[in-house]
């Protein structure tokens, strides 16, 4: 293997006055660059293999947590407003209420939407025990997808070094010819572009987890607090129609 010398040295001194790096990011990518040209006629071979993650299972859990997301988010635009029709109304006006038919109208459909809403808690209760895993497993792909990029970073920087001319004569004593070097450089660019479309992949993962906590945060208020309250309100007219129901 090549030796780090004052050669390398200076080649890395080179691309850091491109783009100037800490001490420690310039060792890193000398020591990376050794790595490939150990590998000899391999070494463009090497460059990204160390990240390695699989985008089409990282698809279909996005998609899933979407469509979690969608479910969840339906319940909670239904529970809302199916408690607020069953709001008791303590108007002195009740007399009103039973000549416009109001009152009666209430009384007819109370069971049922009581019952759509106790469905609907059910499911949401389901759904939003089930989005808290995908969340969990969004939330580390979506980690493992930093350190991918941090790795093909590594190796695009390493590579631009092997192609610089300081690196020349390392590339000659570990066998790499111009045609070599030229598909160095084509790989390298090619793993820019998937640099860069990680990012925005990355992005969209976070705005998706993002998305599906809210939901179920959401929820978990719904849950919690709107639910409890409303059951306390209507407590005794669903006790007196669930008895009813059954006498009849």
């Amino acid at each position: 293997m090549p030796a780090a010398d004052d050669s390398a040295d200076s080649g890395a001194r080179t691309v850091a006055h491109e783009s100037p790096a800490p001490a420690r990011i310039l060792k890193a990518t000398a020591e990376r660059a050794a790595e490939m040209l150990s590998c000899g006629a391999g070494a463009v071979e090497e460059i990204g293999r160390r990240a390695g993650a699989d985008a089409a299972d990282a698809l279909k859990l996005l998609e899933a947590v979407s469509g979690s997301a969608s479910q969840l988010l339906k319940v909670n635009l239904q529970l809302v407003p199916l408690m607020t029709s069953l709001q008791r109304h303590r108007s002195k006006y009740k007399w009103w209420r039973w000549f416009t038919g109001e009152q009666l109208e209430q009384e007819v459909f109370f069971t049922d939407v009581c019952k759509q809403i106790e469905i609907l808690a059910e499911q949401g209760q389901g759904g939003h025990a089930g989005m808290a895993t995908q969340i969990a497993l969004l939330t580390a792909q979506h980690q493992l997808m930093g350190t991918e990029i941090e790795l093909l970073e590594a190796d695009i920087e390493a590579a631009r070094l092997l192609a610089s001319p300081a690196y020349a004569g390392h590339c000659r004593r570990a066998g790499l010819d111009r045609d070599d070097l030229a598909r160095l450089v084509r790989r390298t660019s090619n793993l820019e572009s998937m640099v860069t479309a990680t990012r925005l992949t990355r992005v969209q993962y976070q705005v998706a987890i993002q998305h599906a906590k809210s939901v179920s945060d959401r929820y978990g208020e719904i849950r919690s607090l709107l639910l409890p309250i409303w059951k306390q309100s209507v407590g005794f007219d669903l006790f007196s129609h669930r008895v009813s129901d059954q006498l009849g």
